[in-house]
C-alpha cells in the first residue's frame, strides 16, 4: 500500500528535470520500479505527526500552521532528476495510519492484538512494544505511532475494552529491518521448535 501511495502521489505532484526542461513526471517517465520507489522512501520521505485538526491522518495538504517540507532532487541518471514535492515526502507514509479497505491500520491492528490478550497481560504488552521492519526506520515513524495509539485508544471501539493509556516502544538492539530475522533465528536456536513439533 505504501509503494502504491508513493507512486500515486509522485505521479500527481512531482516534476522531472532533464535536458529538455522541467515536465510533469508522467510525461517523461513511465511506471517507477519498486526498487526506485523503495529507495525514494528511504532517502527522502519521513512520517509527519498527526494533524491537529483530525483524529487520524489523511493525505490532505498540510495547513498553513503546519511546516511545509521542502522539495528535494532525486537523480535517476546523469541527465534526469525527479523533483520530489515536499507534500509527497511528508504524506507518503500516511496510508499506514488510516483505515484501509479492510478497516485496519497499524495502530488499530496493534490495539486489536492487545485486546485479544488476557486482561492481566495487556498493560505489560502495551509497555513493551518492539517495532520491526524497514518502514519503521522512517524518520518520525515511532513518534507518530505513539501519538496515533493514544488517539485510537480513546475511540469508542477501544475505550471500553482497554484501560491501558501508556504505550512504550523499546529501542531495538539491531536495525529494525533485521530484527524479525534475528528474533526468528534466536527462537529456532533455543530448541523450542523441536520440542513442539
Amino acid at each position: 500500500a505504501i509503494h502504491k501511495n508513493v507512486n500515486s502521489l509522485m505521479r500527481e505532484k512531482c516534476m522531472v528535470a532533464d535536458a529538455q526542461g522541467v515536465k510533469p513526471l508522467p510525461a517523461v517517465l513511465g511506471e517507477l520500479s519498486t526498487e526506485v520507489l523503495e529507495d525514494i522512501m528511504v532517502r527522502v520521505c519521513f512520517v509527519r505527526g498527526p494533524s491537529q485538526s483530525e483524529s487520524s491522518a489523511s493525505t490532505a495538504e498540510p495547513t498553513s500552521e503546519e511546516p511545509q517540507a521542502l522539495p528535494v532532487n532525486y537523480p535517476i541518471d546523469d541527465h534526469t532528476t525527479i523533483i520530489i514535492d515536499g507534500h509527497v515526502r511528508s504524506c507518503a507514509a500516511d496510508v499506514m495510519f488510516v483505515d484501509d479497505v479492510d478497516g485496519t491500520c497499524i495502530p488499530r491492528a496493534l490495539l486489536n492484538a492487545i485486546t485479544k490478550a488476557p486482561v492481566d497481560c495487556r498493560k505489560a504488552l502495551a509497555e513493551n512494544l518492539i517495532v520491526v521492519g524497514g518502514t519503521s526506520q522512517l524518520p518520525g515513524f515511532r513518534h507518530r505511532l505513539l501519538k496515533e495509539l493514544k488517539l485510537w485508544v480513546e475511540k469508542p471501539c477501544f475505550s471500553t475494552q482497554l484501560s491501558v493509556r501508556l504505550f512504550k516502544l523499546h529501542n531495538n538492539p539491531v536495525p529494525a529491518n533485521s530484527m524479525a530475522w534475528v528474533g526468528g533465528s534466536v527462537y529456532s536456536a533455543t530448541g523450542v521448535l523441536k520440542e513442539r513439533s
